[in-house]
């Protein structure tokens, strides 16, 4: 789905108010999913770790893969920004 933020590069000034309106709230919804699918995989690999039901190292990587992902998409969204 990131790669969907990609196509906001093309809206320019003339672009019709439906079509950026559009690309504007795919965008806002894909942050807040991304978001919420983050904080809640932090939580529940908090949750394993804290029960014994998975190692410290297993929920440290997949802690990093999450919060990476979360700055790859932060990144591509800031690019994608159109200029004034």
């Amino acid at each position: 789905m990131i790669f969907f933020l990609f196509f906001t590069v093309y809206i320019t000034l003339t672009t019709r108010f439906i079509v950026s309106d559009l690309w504007r709230c795919l965008v806002v919804h894909m942050w807040v999913e991304v978001t919420l699918e983050i904080f809640t995989t932090l939580i529940v690999a908090y949750l394993y770790r804290e029960m014994g039901i998975v190692s410290t190292a297993k929920t440290d990587r997949v802690s990093y893969v999450a919060c990476s992902s979360m700055a790859a998409l932060r990144w591509s969204s800031s690019s994608s920004s159109p200029s004034t």
